[in-house]
């Protein structure tokens, strides 16, 4: 099963080359766009939920675990229903350069509201674990994207098959990068939590 998810990948990545360059450099500038606005127009004046930031006191982990879980599952949903047509990519990549975005807003709030505990949470945890969920809803969808396309030239025997296990491994391990984030917010003890 893995070699084959191996093959499925670098054939994936090659015939979709130039969207993966185009859908990366939208994502970088989103990225980026975040981060500008959030220090142009930051104003002292704010409330964390606005932000998708939210206070820890003891129980709350388990709750911000859901829901940023239940946050991938929806873009999941939507970049699901976008992959079956090309005329939908634009729409599946503004979705996650929509989500690049908010990243990039939320990781500098949380530098400028809170500091080197806030510096820390966003550059050691948040950054990397949501980098890592970006990456792989990306690849669900250029993996979705392409399995349609191929059921188009060659025939729709699998396809069904195909999608519900490329979205059982997708599911897996978007589960697994969650439970890797709240695991490294509870060892850390951080007093904010990003919920994107």
């Amino acid at each position: 099963m893995w070699s084959e998810l191996k093959w499925t990948l670098g054939d994936c990545f090659k015939q979709n080359k130039l969207k993966l360059i185009i859908s990366g450099c939208v994502l970088i500038v989103s990225l980026l766009t975040g981060i500008i606005i959030a220090i142009k127009y930051y104003n002292a004046s704010y409330c964390l939920s606005d932000y998708g930031l939210v206070n820890f006191n003891g129980g709350l982990i388990s709750s911000s675990f859901f829901t940023r879980f239940f946050s991938m599952l929806l873009i999941m949903l939507l970049l699901f229903l976008c992959s079956f047509t090309s005329w939908t990519f634009p729409l599946a990549i503004l979705i996650l350069a929509y989500r690049t975005y908010l990243l990039g807003l939320n990781l500098t709030l949380m530098f400028i509201l809170f500091g080197i505990p806030g510096m820390v949470v966003s550059l050691i945890i948040a950054l990397p674990c949501q980098l890592l969920i970006l990456g792989i809803l990306l690849i669900y969808f250029i993996l979705l994207y392409n399995n349609n396309c191929s059921c188009k030239c060659y025939g729709g025997k699998g396809v069904w098959n195909n999608r519900i296990k490329i979205t059982l491994i997708i599911l897996l391990l978007l589960f697994l990068c969650n439970f890797g984030e709240t695991l490294l917010l509870v060892i850390f003890n951080v007093k904010v939590i990003l919920v994107i």
